[in-house]
């Protein structure tokens, strides 16, 4: 059994999950068991409240990538001249977190060799997370060698846990 938890399939692409599917398909016996965790599409206000908490949780975790690259690249961003913002996609159904420059800035990345001039408002795309629903993890199993046994939803915050058999 191989498990594959937290959602993390959804921040792939919708193509680039099936080819990761295939690929850890192609590493299984036939009969072998994925439990695979997916976050399911719910109404638009309350996965924005999600991705932008009253508390700033998820702020702090996407300014925190800018922290990082100064720590380990050498780099001086700012991270009070950036704000984090969470927008739904509706045609690619997906949340889609940036961090935003409130200031015209030039930062420099040392370890990179770089240095990056910023707009006011210009954006830096961090994350995707794809939200999807029961039928479609059962057709993206399918189309990467697998057959879904069972899902279990979480009603009170969907999300599908599925168990799908190889093939």
């Amino acid at each position: 059994m191989l498990l594959f938890l937290g959602s993390t399939i959804g921040n792939f692409e919708r193509p680039v999950a099936l080819e990761f599917l295939c690929s850890v398909r192609d590493l299984l016996e036939p009969n072998d068991v994925l439990y695979l965790a997916t976050d399911l599409e719910k109404p638009v206000p309350r996965q924005l409240h999600a991705y932008d908490d009253s508390i700033g949780a998820t702020a702090a975790f996407n300014l925190n990538i800018l922290a990082r690259i100064n720590r380990e690249l050498g780099a001086d961003f700012d991270l009070t001249q950036f704000r984090h913002l969470a927008v739904y996609n509706e045609r690619e159904r997906r949340i889609e977190m940036y961090l935003t420059s409130t200031t015209e800035q030039k930062v420099a990345i040392p370890a990179a060799d770089l240095s990056v001039q910023f707009r006011r408002d210009e954006t830096i795309w961090t994350e995707s997370s794809h939200k999807f629903n029961c039928e479609e993890v059962v057709r993206l199993a399918n189309a990467a060698g697998f057959r879904c046994n069972t899902q279990w939803v979480d009603e009170e915050w969907p999300f599908a846990q599925s168990v799908l058999i190889a093939d």
